[in-house]
C-alpha cells in the first residue's frame, strides 16, 4: 500500500508521517516505513489482507 500527498504543507506531512510511523502490529513490528526520496519522502506499508512475500 502506498499513499502520496502532493503539495501538502510540510508541517502537516511531518505530523501525519509521525502518526503513521508510530503504529505497531500485534507482534510489535512497525506497520509503515518511511523512505526519503528526491522531493521529500514516501510512507509505505502493508494491508492486513496483503500476502507477505
Amino acid at each position: 500500500m502506498k499513499t502520496t500527498v502532493l503539495k501538502a504543507s510540510k508541517e502537516l506531512a511531518e505530523d501525519i508521517s509521525g502518526d503513521l510511523l508510530s503504529r505497531r502490529s500485534a507482534t510489535n513490528k512497525p506497520v509503515f516505513k518511511r523512505t526519503e526520496i528526491e522531493n521529500g519522502f514516501e510512507i509505505s506499508g502493508r494491508r492486513k489482507d496483503e500476502e507477505r512475500s
